[in-house]
């Protein structure tokens, strides 16, 4: 049995045997008024936007692209590939020394502009459900959050915050690492940042003290 495989006047593949064959058809373009998108199947992982068929022998996968853009991919054992993922890492160059919002100003990583290191805000690109992490090393007591837009609020509408806390009777009890970890949605254009409530002490800076997220869908 063959044939082709159509959706309207869009061929995907042709038939051999019972099996849709994508490999010799060539991207498959789909258009919308402003915007065109490929489907395209390789024998190994696509990393550029020349279609790569050298990077893992072992693979297969099957992607997405805007343009000369990756958008999406799927390897043949159901590894998911989302190089557009909104997700950041940022440290703090030097010690925290006094409450307020912190500004992680040295950047590790930050896809898709999510995390700005002049005010300290991830803001999210999209609407959806974020997880959030920040861990500060610390000596003697220390109250921190996670906040959204600024709120101290508890959880409800767009008043999200998490807490963190350490807090000793002992002056000589040496360093602590604290983290806060959550899950928030947030409306596109929400931003989330750390804000600190008391310290006791200068914390340490650099790879001690950091903050990350990125989307969960």
């Amino acid at each position: 049995m063959s044939g082709v495989l159509k959706l309207g006047s869009t061929t995907f593949g042709t038939e051999n045997n019972g099996k849709i064959d994508l490999t010799n058809v060539g991207p498959t373009q789909f258009s919308s008024s402003n915007h065109t998108w490929e489907l395209k199947a390789v024998d190994a992982p696509i990393v550029g936007a020349n279609y790569s068929t050298n990077d893992d022998p072992l693979s297969g996968q099957l992607a997405i692209y805007n343009g000369a853009t990756k958008l999406w991919g799927i390897t043949e054992g159901g590894l998911v590939q989302n190089p557009k993922l909104p997700i950041f890492k940022a440290r703090k160059s030097t010690a925290i020394s006094g409450t307020g919002n912190v500004i992680f100003d040295t950047v590790i990583f930050n896809q898709e502009s999510f995390y700005n290191n002049t005010n300290g805000r991830a803001i999210a690109p999209i609407s959806g459900y974020y997880f959030l992490l920040t861990k500060i090393n610390h000596s003697n007591r220390f109250d921190f959050q996670i906040r959204v837009n600024d709120s101290g609020g508890s959880e409800t509408g767009y008043s999200y915050v998490e807490i963190g806390q350490f807090s000793t009777s002992n002056t000589g009890a040496g360093w602590y690492s604290s983290n806060i970890a959550t899950v928030v949605y947030m409306n596109a254009g929400d931003y989330a940042s750390v804000y600190v409530g008391f310290i006791q002490q200068n914390t340490d800076p650099d790879m001690w003290t950091h903050f990350s997220g990125y989307l969960i869908g």
